[in-house]
């Protein structure tokens, strides 16, 4: 690769704005080089590492916009101070278990949809099955 090739990689990852990706180009090809990974393998982890930064950025400034004064997580609740919340069924509703989606699909595309339900509502509406 010549030196315009990589001056105008590195302007062109600047202008789409893929920061992270531009930043750990380098080490990353002199790695993949040693490793003799493939051209798709080392597309697929930069563009990985690009997602995943990008997504933490966008989490800490919603969290930040939103307002709120410290980040609270579920697993930093104390259950044993407040014995009265049940920690099982907390992990069961944090897992969103409760909610299933139904997708519709007809035959040669004609209409697609998705709707998130409540798996409470779905089960009333299955017919009632006798135990024997």
């Amino acid at each position: 690769m010549s030196q315009l090739e990589y001056e105008s990689l590195h302007h062109n990852l600047k202008l789409l704005d893929l920061i992270t990706f531009e930043s750990i180009l380098d080490n990353y090809l002199e790695i993949a080089a040693k490793d003799e990974k493939s051209t798709i393998e080392i597309l697929d982890y930069l563009i990985a590492q690009e997602v995943q930064s990008k997504e933490t950025r966008s989490l800490d400034l919603s969290m930040r916009l939103a307002g709120f004064p410290i980040e609270k997580r579920l697993d930093d609740f104390d259950f044993k101070f407040q014995p009265s919340i049940d920690k099982a069924s907390n992990k069961e509703m944090a897992s969103l278990k409760f909610i299933i989606t139904l997708r519709m699909f007809y035959s040669w595309g004609r209409r697609v949809w998705e709707k998130p339900i409540l798996l409470s509502l779905w089960e009333s509406k299955l017919p009632k099955q006798d135990s024997e």
